[in-house]
This record gives C-alpha cells, sequence and structure tokens, in this order.
C-alpha cells in the first residue's frame, strides 16, 4: 500500500497517512528538514471523577435563570447575547432536534468520519449520539439555559461515542472546515470562539512532552494571531 497525503490549507498542515513503518521512516527522512512532525495522537473528553452520590429528588428543577453572581443575567439585561458571533464546537456533535435548539438557523455541522476524514459528511442535520456535545451546546446558546443564545452555531462531531476519544487528525479536519467556514465572505467581521473539551493524557506526553507541546502550542497561537480566533 502506498502511502497518501491530503492538504488542510487554513491549519496550515497535511495529513500524512503511512501504511509500515519502513514508510514512516522515509517520510520523516523528506519531510523533517521542512516540516514539524506530529505524530497522530489520542485526544480525548476529561476522565471521570469520583463524587459524592447525590439522590435524586422529584421535585422538579424550576430555576432556569443563570444566578446573579454569575454575570449572565445582567449582560442578558443589557442586551448581549451573542449575536453576530460564532462559536465552533468540536465535540460529540448537538442534537439539533432538542427543544433547547427549536425555532433557531440551523447549526452549521459535519460528521468528521473516525475512518477517513476525506469522507466526513456535511449534508445532514446536526445530531448527537451521545449527548455530551449537546451538553456543551445548549450551555453556549440553548434558548432557555444557554449563556449566549444568538450565536452563530458551527458544530463539528469529532469524538466517538462511547469510549470519549478522538484523534488528532480528525480535530485538524474539523477545525480546517470552521476555518473555510470562517473565511467566507459573510462571516469575515463576526468574532470567532472554538471550543474542544479535549486534552492529552499525561502518560502520552510524558515521552515527548517539550516537543508536542510545543507543536501544539503552533496551533494554537495560528488559531489566535493568523485567524483572531480565541480557541478554548
Amino acid at each position: 500500500t502506498e502511502p497518501s497525503f491530503s492538504r488542510l490549507g487554513h491549519v496550515g498542515a497535511y495529513i500524512v497517512n503511512v501504511p509500515t513503518p519502513e514508510w514512516e521512516r522515509k517520510a520523516e527522512q523528506q519531510l523533517e528538514d521542512d516540516y514539524e512532525l506530529l505524530d497522530n495522537m489520542v485526544l480525548s473528553l476529561p476522565s471521570s471523577t469520583n463524587a459524592k452520590e447525590i439522590r435524586h429528588t422529584s421535585q422538579p428543577r424550576q430555576e432556569s435563570q443563570w444566578p446573579m453572581a454569575s454575570g449572565i443575567p445582567l449582560a442578558h439585561k443589557k442586551g448581549l447575547s451573542g449575536y453576530g458571533v460564532i462559536v465552533g464546537v468540536l465535540d460529540t456533535g448537538c442534537d439539533a432536534d432538542h427543544e433547547e435548539f427549536h425555532n433557531r438557523e440551523p447549526i452549521d455541522f459535519i460528521y468528521v468520519n473516525p475512518a477517513n476524514s476525506s469522507q466526513s459528511n456535511l449534508d445532514r442535520a446536526a445530531f448527537d449520539s451521545d449527548g455530551h456535545g449537546t451538553h456543551v451546546c445548549d450551555i453556549i446558546a440553548g434558548k432557555k439555559f444557554g449563556i449566549a443564545r444568538d450565536v452563530d452555531l458551527m458544530v463539528a462531531a469529532v469524538i466517538t461515542e462511547g469510549n470519549y476519544h478522538s484523534t488528532l487528525e480528525r480535530v485538524l479536519f474539523g477545525l480546517n472546515w470552521m476555518l473555510t467556514r470562517f473565511n467566507d465572505s459573510s462571516s469575515l467581521d463576526k468574532p470567532m470562539i472554538i471550543n474542544m473539551s479535549l486534552g492529552v493524557s499525561a502518560s502520552d506526553m510524558e515521552q515527548s512532552y517539550i516537543s508536542q507541546n510545543r507543536r501544539l502550542k503552533a496551533l494554537l497561537e495560528r488559531l489566535m494571531y493568523e485567524y483572531e480566533i480565541l480557541p478554548i
């Protein structure tokens, strides 16, 4: 099998797929003088932690407003609702049929295929087979619980449900898609935030922390300084 590569122009990266260790060594010899090389590392949501059990109560939650201490009610009172801002979310997806997202503009959505990013699906309504991404999007822009209900939502499903894992390739593909959308003439004057609830485990970073961290930092700096995007 021959190696292959695809260009992600907006991110400023190439995805290089090599079938054998021998091909990997050849690719490194050819590329290392001109490019920063980064393994297709596994990224994941934070692992669960133990907490005290909270007993179920039959009393329904009545209060849907954010506490005054958060400052959010004051922002809403002043008319600050996120209108004209784009928020991109890289997560498990978002359930567009959830009641929190009824009667709003369609969510710009892509499902990044874990087996082959180039076969990702654009032509479908936003969905979430897990729920984590919907939870995140609700905090951001849900009509009842959202902080900024009028933002334009852009969602890339890059995290596999069940094990909460992703790969650098899927994240880069999702980022590149968002930057392509962001560069559309109708979006250029809008502030943009990209949320990624993702990290790399400490054990995976121990062997090459300095080089890996430097390269990931370069990616985030590209978002901030070349595109003026705030990555979270």
